[in-house]
């Protein structure tokens, strides 16, 4: 099914990179010095040959030149040769539309495609491993005064093959996670990108991470081997076992639809994770009244539910007033893009996902943090999202 997206989807970024590069040639390039028209063709033949051989490692199932890792630095450096093309190419068309004789406008655009190579540098090199902490405080008279200021500490689509076995990253991670002394510790889905085989050289790094009540996970859309090709449904199921394994083995407790009480005293509040309710063309696996089949919250039960996807905050628990006060999900990762205007944040994220991160609260005072994530997919750069930690405090009221 994830063929028959990506593999259009590549040839018509060929196709695009194509008509790009033959513009620059014949238009800009074909009197230049032979060395430089030379590099650029070749430059342009080194994407050309990449693409077929994605193309060819996703129709033969053959990973060796494929990896997640590979696939998100490659698509960055095609961004960021061609992006910057594509843009100063817009503005020189249309100052010829408007003819504009003094070439001001194709000068504003070189001005603009430097500054936009620029950003996605500093993005690529620099955010994507500056970690920040963001934090909310979660009030209601649901919470026990016995858990008022207890601490949860979230983190989310980790994506780990996109540290290419940088496990000094991982390590800081694990340290700034201790260092805010949690009470808890959730991760809200996506450990991996394609296959098990991602986490192995990161288990010691992630199992040092402690809270005083354990680390709970749920399973993103990733973490279900659907993105990648298998020989037969049994090396799929044994890539998922073997993912869970690996879970169990860095000692973090994956709720797949359940629910289990977290104690102070004689105090609690129940904690929930559903498995990921997924988007087509990927399976909706989660399911609620088996989650709550043996602890079934009240309304003045303070209740967490772990959900990788957003929208099922949106379409399910708010719209069927579910007695969930909070929902902590990832997933949009922000689309690794926000831009900050007049005092506001908007990122492209937006045109797919009306909730893409933050904290958000509904007429029915359902309310939702949605963490950026920690690790990149499809291209390996970060603008103006950084890796994200939620710090979330709960204030008894």
């Amino acid at each position: 099914m994830i063929l028959r997206i990506i593999v259009p989807l590549i040839l018509f970024i060929l196709l695009f990179n194509g008509v790009t590069a033959l513009y620059v040639y014949f238009s800009k390039l074909r009197d230049s010095n032979i060395i430089i028209r030379l590099a650029y063709s070749l430059i342009n033949i080194v994407f050309i040959s990449c693409f077929t051989i994605i193309v060819y490692s996703l129709l033969t199932n053959n990973s060796s030149f494929i990896s997640p890792d590979n696939l998100t630095l490659f698509s960055f450096f095609y961004f960021l040769f061609y992006l910057p093309q594509i843009l100063y190419i817009l503005f020189e068309l249309f100052g010829k539309l408007i003819r504009d004789k003094t070439n001001t406008i194709a000068g504003i655009g070189l001005i603009c495609s430097i500054s936009m190579m620029a950003t996605m540098l500093w993005g690529h090199f620099f955010e994507t491993k500056n970690i920040t902490i963001e934090t909310y405080d979660i009030s209601s008279h649901d919470i026990p005064y016995s858990f008022d200021n207890y601490k949860i500490v979230q983190f989310s689509d980790l994506h780990i093959s996109s540290f290419n076995n940088d496990t000094t990253f991982i390590a800081k991670l694990s340290n700034t996670i201790n260092s805010l002394d949690p009470d808890l510790v959730v991760f809200t889905g996506d450990l991996v990108t394609l296959n098990s085989n991602e986490v192995s050289p990161f288990l010691g790094a992630l199992s040092s991470i402690s809270s005083k009540d354990g680390i709970y996970a749920v399973l993103g859309n990733h973490d279900y081997s659907e993105y990648s090709r298998w020989l037969s449904d049994s090396d799929k199921e044994k890539d998922f076992n073997n993912l869970k394994n690996s879970i169990k083995a860095i000692n973090w407790r994956l709720l797949l639809d359940e629910s289990k009480y977290l104690y102070r005293g004689n105090d609690s509040i129940i904690l929930s994770g559903i498995e990921n309710w997924g988007e087509p063309p990927f399976s909706a696996h989660g399911d609620l009244k088996k989650t709550f089949k043996y602890i079934k919250p009240n309304i003045n039960d303070f209740t967490i539910l772990l959900s990788h996807n957003p929208e099922f905050w949106r379409q399910i628990v708010t719209k069927e007033n579910h007695p969930i006060d909070l929902t902590l999900s990832g997933h949009t990762h922000a689309m690794q893009m926000i831009f900050k205007f007049a005092g506001k944040l908007y990122s492209p994220s937006f045109f797919k996902y009306k909730y893409w991160g933050g904290l958000y609260s509904s007429d029915t005072n359902h309310q939702l943090i949605v963490n950026r994530g920690i690790g990149n997919v499809f291209y390996h750069m970060r603008i103006g999202a950084p890796p994200e930690i939620s710090l979330i405090r709960l204030i008894h009221q």
